[in-house]
């Protein structure tokens, strides 16, 4: 096989696993998987936590805030640092 097939199995592979990946993200309302910056209602959406929550831990400086133009993104690792900062795990008794 050529490298130039093998790069179109690649690209038809990855087309397949992304779309399957956006159907997917449709039916369970969570934002794509793939995203690296959140609109906040994604943020919302992703974390279980409402807006002002949200708003009120970039306020504290609990949680980053970036800025792209006018647009407010939340990076993922950045809210998921934040949730695993304030979650509380519990053990099963």
């Amino acid at each position: 096989m050529s490298s130039h097939a093998q790069a179109d199995v690649s690209k038809a592979a990855f087309a397949k696993i992304k779309a399957a990946t956006e159907a997917q993200n449709r039916n369970d309302g969570h934002p794509p998987v793939y995203k690296r910056f959140y609109k906040i209602q994604e943020a919302v959406d992703y974390s279980g936590h409402s807006r002002s929550v949200l708003y009120e831990a970039n306020k504290r400086g609990d949680l980053i805030f970036t800025k792209f133009g006018g647009a407010t993104r939340i990076e993922k690792c950045d809210l998921d640092a934040y949730l695993d900062a304030t979650g509380v795990k519990v053990e099963a008794a």
